[in-house]
Formats: C-alpha cells, structure tokens, sequence
C-alpha cells in the first residue's frame, strides 16, 4: 500500500477545517501544512512526509505517527496563539492527539482525548482509499 503523502496532509487539513477557533486557517503547499492566524503564518508541518520514508515499519504505523504529528503541531500553534488549551470541548478527559485506523470501516480515525469514544474533539473519519 503506498500513501500519498500529499493526499494525506490534504486530508487531514479538511477533516481539521471544521473545528479550528475562529481567526486560524490551514492550507497546503504540496504535503506541507501551514496554520495561519489572521493572515500571520504560525507553523509550518512537514509531518505528513513520514509516510514516504521508508524506514522498516509498516506503512499503518508511518501513517499514524504522521497523523498525530500533524495534529499535535496544530495544536500547539493554536494553543500558542490564544494562551489556552485547544481544544478545550472536555478538559478532564485530556485533549493529547491520537490516530487508528478502523479495520471494519477502514477508516482513518482522529481525535483529541484519550480515546475515539472518549475524545474531547474526534475529527470526521478519512477513509483510506481517498490516501492512495
């Protein structure tokens, strides 16, 4: 299975889009992600590339990792920005990124939180096959 790492970065920017805080917006230069607030550049992830290298684990767990990456950058840039935690939906259950893959739906899935069922934000799912 090769993933693009473009397609991915895509994705996971489209499945981020709808729950950024006011002001800050995320676009792409190839498989690069970029976080704006108010038209100021905060970051920039490279993060999506680790499903390219080919480093002896298994494409699922690169995914993963570059998944998480991404996320976790975000998160921090916006964190950052407005001096609070984001997001900040459920406090007590911890908002630390995560990513999985659902065999049965075969989806990817993204949150915030301990867990997809208990996440403080769990992203809209992307399915694998829009990654290859």
């Amino acid at each position: 299975m090769h993933v693009s790492s473009r397609k991915l970065a895509s994705s996971v920017c489209q499945a981020l889009a709808e729950d950024m805080p006011r002001g800050f917006m995320l676009t792409l230069t190839g498989s690069t992600v970029h976080l704006s607030y108010q038209g100021d550049e905060l970051g920039a992830s490279t993060a999506a590339k680790i499903v390219d290298e080919e480093d002896g684990r298994p494409i699922e767990q690169r995914l993963l990792t570059a998944c998480t990456a991404v996320l976790s950058a975000v998160q921090d840039w916006v964190s950052e920005q407005t001096g609070e935690e984001w997001p900040t939906r459920n406090v007590a259950t911890g908002a630390m990124p995560g990513a999985d893959i659902d065999p049965e739906l075969m989806n990817v899935r993204l949150w915030f939180g301990p867990s997809w069922s208990h996440a403080a934000l769990a992203l809209k799912p992307i399915p694998l096959s829009l990654l290859y």
